[in-house]
């Protein structure tokens, strides 16, 4: 916003040459009234300045709001609620990740998630996915869901350790007695309208129990619910 001030021209009263006090009293006064003005317009104009910078500030990123915040761990949950755990105890990877073997890829995983969902609304949908899904990021330790107690966030370097060795799920047991299940999920990708979603998640009970799979998911209110799931593999 500009500020436009007008400062009307001030006649300056002659003063009696032979009164010199009176002339000093009032050149002093008249100084000082040119120092006032001068003050006042670099207020006001910085004022303006300030208003006009504001404008086009960047917010503060904790007045954003968090269109996901709730959805990550609405989504989390529900999915983890559909395994049987049979009150057993869930180990979840703190790190979100997409594990595939040395000939496989992110493009050729999502083609087969391309092929079940047509629709070009779907790109968006697909791009999203992948594009959060090319780091590694950590899950949030305090996720809960009520109802699921027995829920576990363990270090994912910890547990590739403990694989790395030959008898690698005798030591989880031995460390996790009572474990049912080990989970890996990926970053959840969103549509433009973000009421629709993509997950994938890994979950493993054994050396020959286990299955990757996609999950599409649309948002009803506040709950998100499965539509479809794309298997990726199973042992």
């Amino acid at each position: 916003m500009a500020v436009r001030l007008q400062v009307n021209r001030v006649t300056q009263i002659p003063m009696p040459e032979d009164d010199s006090k009176s002339a000093f009293s009032a050149t002093y006064d008249h100084r000082k009234w040119r120092a006032s003005w001068f003050f006042l317009i670099v207020a006001v104009l910085g004022f303006g300045g300030c208003s006009s910078s504001n404008s086009h500030s960047t917010i503060d990123p904790l007045e954003l709001p968090m269109t996901h915040l709730n959805d990550t761990e609405s989504i989390y949950c529900h999915l983890i609620s559909k395994l049987d755990a049979k009150d057993g105890l869930i180990l979840i990877e703190n790190k979100t990740r997409l594990r595939f073997s040395a000939d496989w890829n992110i493009d050729r995983s999502l083609g087969l998630v391309r092929d079940e969902i047509s629709g070009g609304e779907n790109n968006s949908l697909l791009q999203d996915f992948k594009s959060r899904n090319q780091a590694h990021n950590l899950l949030d330790e305090r996720l809960a869901c009520n109802g699921l107690n027995k829920i576990q966030i363990v270090d994912t370097d910890r547990l590739t350790g403990i694989f790395a060795g030959t008898d690698g799920w005798g030591i989880l047991q031995e460390e996790y007695p009572g474990y049912q299940f080990v989970i890996v999920f990926s970053e959840i990708g969103y549509n433009e309208e973000n009421d629709q979603a993509l997950v994938f998640m890994e979950h493993n009970s054994g050396p020959k129990s286990g299955s990757g799979d996609y999950y599409v998911m649309v948002k009803g209110g506040s709950e998100w619910k499965v539509t479809k799931k794309i298997n990726q593999w199973e042992s």
